[in-house]
C-alpha cells in the first residue's frame, strides 16, 4: 500500500495517517517511525519473577517513554532487615548505578501514618517502603507491590532521567494500621545525563523476588507506529511539476535495495519520449553519452496492433514511446523499478511499465527494460528527462524505497 505523504515536509515531521504505521522525515527521506500509535501504549513484554535476584529490561532505544506495570511483586523475605524494599536502578554507561539518585516516596500506611509522610533514598528509585514511615515491605501472598511506574525520555542526553508513578503494597506482618501502604513515586538519577540503556528491579540489600510480574509498555509521544515488514514501500520523495522544468531528479543510496519511481499526470512540452538517466556524483553531472540500451513491447489502441522497440547506444533509457504534448485528457503514467543502486557493478538495470498517448497510434501500453552499461560503479541519483531537448510541462513524480 502506498501512502500519500505530505508535500514539503520539514526534518523531524511525523506523518500518522491513522490505522496504519506512522512515519518520520529525517530531512531527506521518509522512514518508519519505530514507536507506538501516537499517545498510546504498545505492549512489549513481561518480566516474571521466580526467586529472582533481579529483573532487567534491556531494550529502551525505540520509544520516548516506558510504563512498567508492577503486578503483585512479592519479596521472598517478610520485612526483616532495613534493606528489604523494591528498587529500580538505571544502567548508564554500561553499569547499573547504585548511587547518585534523588528518590522520594510520598504517601502513607492506612490508619497509622499521617498523609504526606515520605521516605527518601539515594541508592536507587524506591518503589516500596523500608523505614519508620512505611515499615518493611511484606511478602503476604497476593499482596505484593503493584502499580504503574513511568520512565521518561531514557534516550535523551540533555536532562536527568526521571521516574514517576504510584504504587501499593502490603507492609511486613505486624505493621500498625493493617499494613496497607500506598505512595506516589518520584525519582531521578542525578549522576549524569547519559542515555539509560536498561533498568533493573531488585530488592535493596540482595534479597530475591519470589513471585510477580512486571509488564512493559512503550509510548511514542510524537506519533508513530510499528515498523513495517520487509518489502513495504516507503515514500522517499514526491515532486509535483506545475510549470515547465528540464528534468526531475532523485537521490538514491544504500538505504534501500529496491526502488520504485512512479509518475502520473505527465505531459511534455513537445511530442517526444520520456527517458531515464543516471548520475554517479549526486546529480552534479549526468551520464548522457551513448551508454544505455533498452527495449520494450507496446500495444496501441488506434491500430489495434502490437510491436517492439529496441535500441543500443542511446543517451538514456526510453520509457514511453512518443508522448503527445497537447491536451490534458490522456496524460501519461508509469512505474520504473531498479535495484541496489549503491552496489559497484557493471550494468545497472531498470524495468518499466508505462501508459502514454502516442500522437500516431493513440493510447499505448508499454512494458520493457533497459540498462546503463558504461563502466563499473555505483549510482547515486536518477532523473527523468525528455529526448529531443523538450521539457517536462506537468506531472507528479514519486520515489519509493522498499524496506529491507
Amino acid at each position: 500500500m502506498a501512502l500519500d505523504f505530505p508535500n514539503a515536509p520539514v526534518s523531524g515531521q511525523v506523518f500518522n495517517p491513522g490505522g496504519v504505521p506512522a512515519w518520520q522525515y529525517d530531512g531527506t527521506k521518509w522512514g518508519p517511525y519505530a514507536g507506538g500509535v501516537s499517545g498510546a501504549f504498545v505492549y512489549l513484554g513481561t518480566l516474571t519473577a521466580n526467586a529472582s535476584a533481579q529483573l532487567d529490561w534491556t531494550s529502551l532505544s525505540l520509544y520516548d517513554a516506558f510504563m512498567f506495570e508492577l503486578v503483585n511483586v512479592v519479596p521472598t523475605t517478610d520485612g526483616g532487615a532495613s534493606t528489604n524494599y523494591l528498587q529500580m536502578l538505571f544502567q548508564v554507561g554500561g553499569t547499573f548505578q547504585t548511587a547518585s539518585y534523588a528518590s522520594l516516596l510520598v504517601g502513607g500506611l492506612a490508619a497509622a501514618t499521617p498523609a504526606g509522610a515520605f521516605e527518601a533514598d539515594g541508592s536507587g528509585v524506591n518503589l516500596s517502603g523500608y523505614g519508620t514511615q512505611f515499615y518493611q515491605t511484606g511478602n503476604a501472598a497476593g499482596q505484593g507491590v503493584s502499580g504503574q511506574i513511568f520512565l521518561h525520555a531514557p534516550n535523551g542526553t540533555a536532562n536527568y532521567k526521571s521516574v514517576t508513578g504510584s504504587v501499593r503494597w502490603r507492609a511486613q506482618a505486624g505493621a500498625s494500621g493493617g499494613g496497607n501502604a500506598t505512595a506516589t513515586v518520584g525519582g531521578s538519577y542525578v549522576g549524569g545525563t547519559g542515555i539509560v540503556t536498561a533498568v533493573r528491579f531488585a530488592m535493596k540489600g540482595g534479597g530475591t523476588i519470589a513471585t510477580g510480574q512486571i509488564r512493559v509498555y512503550g509510548l511514542a509521544m510524537q506519533g508513530g507506529g510499528v515498523v513495517l515488514p520487509a518489502g513495504a514501500p516507503v515514500l522517499v520523495q514526491r515532486q509535483d511539476v506545475t510549470s515547465v522544468v528540464a528534468a526531475v531528479s532523485f537521490a538514491v543510496d544504500a538505504t534501500y535495495d529496491e526502488y520504485e519511481l512512479s509518475f502520473f499526470g505527465f505531459r511534455p512540452s513537445g511530442d517526444q519520449q520520456l527517458a531515464l538517466q543516471v548520475s554517479q556524483d549526486g546529480g552534479a553531472t549526468w551520464r548522457a553519452g551513448t551508454e544505455y540500451q533498452y527495449s520494450f513491447l507496446y500495444f496501441a489502441s488506434n491500430t489495434a496492433s502490437a510491436g517492439y522497440v529496441g535500441s543500443t547506444g542511446t543517451s538514456g533509457i526510453g520509457l514511453t514511446g512518443t508522448q503527445y504534448s497537447g491536451g490534458t485528457a490522456t496524460l501519461a503514467s508509469g512505474t520504473i523499478k531498479f535495484y541496489q543502486p549503491a552496489v559497484v557493478k557493471s550494468g545497472h538495470t531498470f524495468q518499466f511499465a508505462t501508459y502514454c498517448h502516442n500522437p500516431s497510434v493513440g493510447l499505448t501500453t508499454v512494458n520493457g527494460g533497459g540498462s546503463w552499461l558504461s563502466g563499473v560503479g555505483a549510482i547515486n541519483a536518477v532523473r527523468l528527462v525528455m529526448f529531443g531537448g523538450f521539457n517536462i510541462a506537468v506531472g507528479s513524480f514519486c520515489l519509493y524505497g522498499r524496506r529491507k
